[in-house]
């Protein structure tokens, strides 16, 4: 942007007399200056924030601001931003979280107007996450936890719900867990572990290797590749899980992590603690899209399912050809509700999925296979059976406009991927795609896990179910089960559950109804005889 014209006698002087308003009050001339050209101002305010004069700081951005246009809304955004740093360096916290209330209230007026398609450079949320550790380190985690709710919102899409949310309620945490949020800056640079339970808020700056990202992806290689003893597991749980296990009070049981960049990659459940247990023996886990949208969830209570299993089976290989496990599993599936649907084999098209109301449903299990376009964050689909006028493949933009209540969806398909997804948001796009359709929990695929494996995994976790389990429950019921099996992290490490864990299902047992038949009838004949053999004592007593 150009302010003065290229020759003009000021240019030399202009900067001095701005550098001079970074350690000297601000005299009329100077601020009138100022006001002239808010985009120097701004960057004689940021040199200001570097060395740590907040005075100065705040002198020059409101200059700053006071030079911008009406309809300036990115800028006075970024500037807001800076007000609230510049007022944590001067003492005053209670200011930045009125300047980060006006910083949101901005972007949200840009949103307007732009249908929130909005963006932030990695520069812009370096100094975020800066301001995060700031914050952090003056003791203030609620300011800590504003931040990451205006990160979310800057990177997020737009819902009514969390359109509005800007201050974290340490109350709507469920009792016994602890959402576990790592805050990941853009450049990977910056790293923030933030943990709340209904104890209180917790910040601590973690130091990031630049080996963080490629630890995870030679971890989540080897088990894709079948190792049961990946190296990196214990360096990771050093930098990750013992900062946040010497945070945790005693009676957490449950474990919600928010993970962000190269972290959502990682299979925390295999992470080794001390005493040579993993993680998933000693908590629940499970996934969460964001803070804000865990708050969502639980501001209110555990939503009541259905008792209707919608199902689908069919393992791809042409048109005609359907995999008698994947039709074979979800026959099985449907007997866990008297009110199962099977779709198998040629039944199972994407027209049926697409077209189908499934609001009713409890639980949408799909043993279909995994369609992987790439290593990239939305490169899956769901193949299924196409029909005339149909690809078959169901891509995350279908799955976000199926109908679907507060439902469970289980993928039983697992990708057939060699390389993780390291960047994006902390749930993959699938899932996503699923809570935007109204899904409440997902239990997913990361790897190609051994197929009996997988049966085994899905097996056992709909027992568990039936056995009245929350969803957190009964995944870590199913991991455990198949480790008593003798299988390693390798085959039951690739599941994972996102979404809410307090999710609990109607389901029954196969053949439960049939056994109670079985005892009712069992008793109505014991019963039937015994009025028979009192009435036959009765005459020979008379007789006697």
């Amino acid at each position: 942007m150009q302010f003065l014209p290229p020759y003009s006698p000021m240019r030399p002087i202009l900067p001095v007399l701005l550098l001079s308003c970074a350690t000297l009050p601000a005299s009329a001339q100077t601020a009138r200056e100022a006001v002239a050209h808010p985009e120097l101002s701004y960057q004689v305010a940021l040199e200001a924030l570097d060395r740590g004069n907040g005075e100065a700081a705040i002198t020059m951005l409101d200059a700053s601001i006071a030079g911008l246009p009406a309809n300036s809304h990115l800028a006075l955004h970024e500037r807001l931003l800076r007000l609230a740093e510049a007022y944590v360096v001067t003492g005053q916290p209670d200011s930045t979280d009125v300047m980060l209330d006006r910083a949101r209230a901005e972007m949200s007026l840009m949103a307007d107007s732009a249908g929130w398609e909005l963006s932030f450079d990695a520069t812009s949320d370096e100094r975020l996450m800066k301001l995060m550790e700031r914050v952090a380190t003056a003791g203030r985690p609620a300011t800590a936890f504003r931040i990451q709710l205006l990160r979310e919102a800057r990177a997020g899409t737009r819902t009514p719900a969390l359109d509005t949310l800007s201050a974290f309620d340490p109350a709507r945490v469920p009792e016994h867990t602890a959402l576990v949020t790592y805050a990941v800056s853009a450049s990977a640079q910056r790293l923030m572990l933030l943990v709340a339970t209904r104890d209180g808020l917790r910040t601590v700056p973690l130091n990031i290797s630049d080996s963080l990202a490629s630890q995870i992806a030679r971890l989540w290689m080897a088990l894709a590749a079948g190792s049961d003893a990946p190296r990196d597991g214990a360096a990771l749980s050093s930098q990750l899980i013992l900062p946040l296990l010497e945070r945790l009070p005693r009676d957490i049981t449950h474990l919600a992590f928010v993970p962000g960049g190269p972290l959502r990659a990682l299979p925390f459940d295999v992470l080794p603690l001390l005493g040579g247990r993993s993680l998933i023996q000693a908590y629940e886990t499970s996934i969460l899209p964001s803070v804000g949208q865990a708050l969502v969830w639980w501001a209110g209570p555990v939503p009541r399912t259905g008792i209707r299993i919608v199902t689908f089976g069919y393992s791809g290989g042409g048109p005609k050809v359907a995999g008698a496990t994947a039709v074979a599993q979800a026959r099985e599936i449907s007997r866990y509700s008297r009110r199962g649907e099977a779709y198998l084999a040629h039944a199972a098209t994407e027209a049926t999925l697409r077209t189908a109301d499934l609001r009713s449903a409890g639980t949408v299990h799909l043993a279909v296979p995994m369609h992987t376009t790439g290593v990239t964050d939305g490169g899956d689909a769901l193949e299924m059976v196409s029909t005339p006028g149909e690809d078959g493949l169901l891509n995350v933009d279908e799955l976000g406009r199926l109908r679907l209540g507060p439902t469970f969806v289980l993928l039983a398909g697992c990708p057939v991927r060699h390389e993780p997804d390291l960047q994006g948001p902390p749930a993959p796009a699938m899932a996503r795609a699923l809570f935007q359709a109204g899904a409440r929990s997902v239990v997913r695929c990361s790897w190609g896990a051994p197929v009996s494996a997988a049966d085994r995994y899905v097996l056992v976790l709909y027992q568990s179910l039936a056995e009245g389990m929350s969803m957190g429950a009964a995944v870590r019921e199913a991991k455990l089960r198949l480790q008593q099996d003798g299988l390693g992290p390798s085959a039951w490490g690739a599941f994972e559950l996102v979404g809410d864990a307090r999710l609990r299902l109607p389901l029954q047992r196969p053949g439960a109804s049939l056994l109670w038949w079985f005892l009712a009838a069992a008793v109505a004949a014991w019963l039937i005889w015994l009025s028979e053999r009192r009435g036959r004592r009765g005459p020979a007593e008379a007789a006697g």
